[in-house]
């Protein structure tokens, strides 16, 4: 899908209880049989009324300006269209989770069911990675289409076009296995963590259950710390939080100092897990220091 934004002078219209972020432009799919093998296509453009105007950055990436936009569907009528299309049975392939997210906000904006959208979708990226890489990294749309060569045809930053790539894509890859055992999959990947590029700090992921950030924070807050210097276990000083998502606990190691580890969140509610970044930086470096300042203009906790 493609969506229209409003400019940053503009607030965010609401309707339904939802505050839309991204209004539906363009719709583009494809249709693939349970074997992967080419069924279908679908295209159809979306005549906006939250945000009328195109944003300028919106239209020079889509090449959808707002004259153009002014001659699609109603949105009601193009989605209705689209979910009669699908059929019945089916489930979305995207790459990345962003067309869920908006079509979901739209659904509730418009005052749709969201029962249309299919309880178990599936994220090509995170399959790719599964199956290809094994990094858990979130690999471009564009890498995947390089790797395995296929050329590109048809512009990019359009919703069938990017539609026809993930469908390529997927036709090459053929995910049944990581399809079948998604949730293990999404998970083994978010408990990835790449060693860090940097000798400042150490960096380690963790995945806690629920969705409850606070409660991560506290639990992470329990675990024993080592010294990244000399692994020595280190006392728990102070905590600070800036916001739901972002927390930081100081430290104190007998032989070193005091050092800090600074904690980001994520929550995956679809999964029912949080990961957890941690970066805990090296005593006595210029880093840690910085880390430090940082922190105390935080709230103690």
């Amino acid at each position: 899908m493609e969506w229209n934004q409003p400019y940053p002078q503009q607030s965010l219209k609401q309707n339904n209880g939802t505050l839309l972020h991204g209004e539906i432009i363009q719709i583009g799919a494809v249709k693939l049989n349970s074997d992967f093998s080419y069924a279908d296509k679908f295209e159809i453009n979306v005549k906006p009324t939250a945000y009328k105007k195109i944003n300028k950055r919106i239209a020079e990436m889509t090449k959808i300006d707002t004259k153009t936009a002014e001659n699609g569907l109603e949105a009601e009528y193009a989605l209705s269209s689209f979910f009669e299309w699908c059929g019945d049975g089916f489930s979305f392939v995207t790459w990345g989770n962003d067309d869920i997210r908006v079509l979901h906000e739209n659904l509730n904006y418009l005052g749709l069911s969201l029962s249309l959208i299919p309880k178990q979708n599936y994220d090509l990226q995170v399959a790719f990675d599964y199956i290809t890489q094994k990094k858990g990294r979130q690999y471009s749309l564009d890498y995947a289409m390089e790797f395995y060569g296929i050329e590109e045809t048809l512009p990019r930053h359009n919703a069938f076009s990017d539609a026809y790539y993930t469908a390529l894509v997927c036709m090459e890859l053929k995910p049944h296995g990581c399809f079948a055992n998604y949730r293990t999959a999404e998970t083994e990947r978010l408990s990835f963590c790449d060693e860090s590029d940097y000798e400042e700090f150490v960096k380690d992921v963790e995945l806690v259950d629920g969705t409850d950030t606070v409660f991560a924070f506290k639990k992470m807050s329990e675990e024993k710390m080592l010294c990244p210097s000399c692994e020595k276990r280190a006392e728990l000083v102070k905590k600070y939080k800036q916001s739901d998502l972002k927390f930081a606990l100081m430290y104190k190691c007998t032989v070193h100092g005091r050092f800090m580890s600074m904690l980001r969140f994520r929550s995956f509610d679809n999964l029912n897990v949080i990961r957890a970044v941690r970066n805990t930086y090296r005593p006595g470096i210029a880093a840690n220091k910085s880390m430090k300042e940082k922190a105390v203009k935080w709230r103690a906790v």
